[in-house]
């Protein structure tokens, strides 16, 4: 029938719309693009068509074009033109024996790869899954209202702590988090962040960013790492080097030191240059960048940090 021609016809142009997506691969992120909705009213169509074969008033072939309405991606690849760096990272030491390890990495798989996008509420738990023997979890050793216990998970509080800190790097919302009953050996005192599967304590932030985030989370020799890739406003500025060695971020550090060919390892001397106004650190600034390219073949300068180094190419901003 003429109806299920043209349900047969429209099926093959239809469309669902789907976002953009982004995964790593060998250190590089790939994009799928965007793919934009198509979508046919055939009922309408069929009474359109069926009028115009049954007009009799003129025998002038009939020359039909099928409407659609297309609906736009929401994300599109440029949405994934992430930073260079990104835009927070860190990493803790120390991931115990080797059920310990294994939580570790099993949390650490949950979140690896995730996209969220501006305005979702990311849960430290959901990103985990069910923390039981039978989603692959051991025993291993943990905290338990204030005593060290063998508990389902043991160490899944490491890598909630290793993503709470990106996430402060990454300047995004911390809608809701718990630190330990004791100090933790992994991090400093107050950084950290915990989760308890078995009263749903969790720890969520919000992607605050006006972009997708991806989440990047993996477990190398003795350390967790976990990386939070975005779209950084404007480009890159050689004070966020500075900030990276100032705040100990080495892999932030290094891929920066890359980009504007600093050899960090020179650096020898680090300013901090304060005054009373901006008028007076702007001429200490001056006075200091004279006498520190007098004496040092490198000279980084950022607002009012100062870095010499000797024994490697001239650089300056």
């Amino acid at each position: 029938t003429l109806h299920d021609t043209i349900s047969e016809y429209t099926s093959t142009l239809s469309r669902t719309v789907s976002n953009a997506s982004v995964k790593r691969e060998n250190a590089q992120f790939v994009v799928t693009e965007a793919v934009n909705g198509i979508a046919f009213d055939t009922e309408a169509i069929y009474n359109e068509l069926t009028g115009m074969i049954n007009d009799f008033s003129t025998a002038d072939p009939i020359n039909y074009t099928f409407p659609y309405t297309e609906t736009p991606a929401t994300y599109t690849s440029a949405d994934f033109a992430f930073s260079e760096l990104p835009l927070g990272s860190f990493y803790t030491d120390g991931l115990g024996d080797k059920n310990r390890r294994n939580n570790i990495s099993r949390a650490a798989e949950g979140m690896n790869g995730r996209i969220f996008y501006p305005g979702e509420t990311i849960s430290a738990l959901d990103l985990y899954g069910a923390v039981t023997i039978e989603n692959g979890y051991a025993e291993a050793p943990g905290y338990n209202q204030g005593r060290v216990e063998m508990v389902v998970g043991g160490g899944v509080c490491q890598v909630t702590t290793t993503l709470y800190n990106a996430v402060l790097r990454a300047e995004l919302d911390v809608s809701y988090r718990k630190n330990h009953s004791m100090m933790v050996n992994y991090v400093y005192p107050g950084m950290d962040a915990m989760v308890a599967p078995q009263d749903n304590s969790d720890f969520k932030f919000v992607n605050s960013s006006n972009h997708p985030i991806y989440i990047e989370a993996y477990v190398v020799d003795d350390r967790i790492c976990i990386n939070i890739w975005g779209k950084q406003h404007g480009a890159v500025a050689i004070h966020e080097l500075l900030r990276a060695i100032l705040q100990d971020e080495p892999l932030k550090m290094r891929r920066l030191a890359e980009i504007f060919h600093v050899d960090v390892a020179s650096l020898h001397e680090l300013w901090m240059l304060c005054g009373a106004d901006a008028g007076e650190v702007e001429e200490r600034m001056e006075q200091d960048l004279a006498l520190a390219r007098q004496c040092a073949d490198t000279v980084v300068v950022s607002a009012h940090c100062l870095a010499r180094a000797r024994s490697v190419s001239l650089y300056t901003s």
